[in-house]
């Protein structure tokens, strides 16, 4: 939540002392970087200065589980999204946009 409120922050405030797409875009990779900051010294806190420990908490057949559990429903969204748009990239790709209007 603090991750999206300080984006929001950021490119709404650079949109308003800016006045350009361009520092909205500067804003969000500011807060991008910022997000990596944080996550990063988030690890080092949690496992200390030995990097080692993170490979140790690592469960690979746990993230096996887990991704065998995913992938169908991820694969499931981008099928389901292809079926939805696919009509509206053919219609493009034979009529003018003010032929194709809806």
């Amino acid at each position: 939540m603090i991750s999206q409120l300080t984006k929001s922050a950021l490119t709404v405030g650079a949109a308003l002392v800016f006045h350009s797409v361009r520092a909205m875009i500067w804003a969000a990779a500011i807060q991008g970087m910022l997000q990596i900051l944080f996550m990063l010294a988030y690890i080092r806190r949690r496992f200390g200065q030995r990097f080692e420990r993170i490979r140790d908490a690592f469960d690979l057949a746990l993230f096996k589980a887990q991704i065998g559990n995913a992938l169908p429903y991820g694969l499931g969204s981008f099928a389901q999204t292809a079926q939805g748009d696919l009509h509206s990239f053919m219609v493009s790709r034979y009529f003018l946009p003010a032929g194709s209007a809806r």
